[in-house]
């Protein structure tokens, strides 16, 4: 027997769309023991577990030093040094492993301070300046450039 009845149509339900995954926060790793990461001659950190301890460090940054300060040099001396132990406790490093300022030497360093603080380059500094707004392809710097790339490591 034939059904006369035309057939309903069954509400079709749309799949549900997928939740696309969300970044967690970037947590603590667990450390039993002190790790051990090898340093460059400009200070830098390098070599296989270079990754590993520049993510804690950010993370161990961001735990222990508040976010009032607007930039590093404005941290006190007293926080860096309770990271820096911090650090410490966690990695195979000593003293000599805090990144250097710079590849040159003191003298170098303070003869350059000087070039650049005088009022000669200045002028040339803000001549740049207003130079380079103008630049419709602006130069991009990215964290794959390393100092040692650019010193002398004779």
């Amino acid at each position: 027997m034939m059904n006369d009845q035309p057939q309903q149509a069954m509400p079709q339900q749309e799949p549900e769309p997928q939740q696309r995954k969300k970044r967690k926060a970037t947590r603590l790793m667990e450390i039993k023991e002190p790790q051990t990461v090898d340093f460059n001659n400009a200070g830098q950190h390098s070599g296989g577990k270079k990754n590993t301890f520049a993510k804690d460090c950010g993370v161990l940054t961001r735990k222990h030093i508040s976010v009032k300060h607007a930039i590093w040099k404005d941290v006190p001396e007293e926080e860096k040094e309770k990271l820096w132990l911090i650090i410490k406790k966690r990695w195979t490093i000593t003293d000599e492993n805090r990144r250097k300022n710079s590849c040159l030497d003191e003298a170098d360093l303070q003869i350059f301070t000087q070039r650049i603080s005088s009022p000669e380059f200045q002028v040339i500094r803000e001549k740049a300046k207003a130079s380079s707004k103008h630049n419709t392809n602006p130069a991009r710097v990215g964290p794959h450039l390393r100092i040692e790339d650019n010193c002398y490591t004779g």
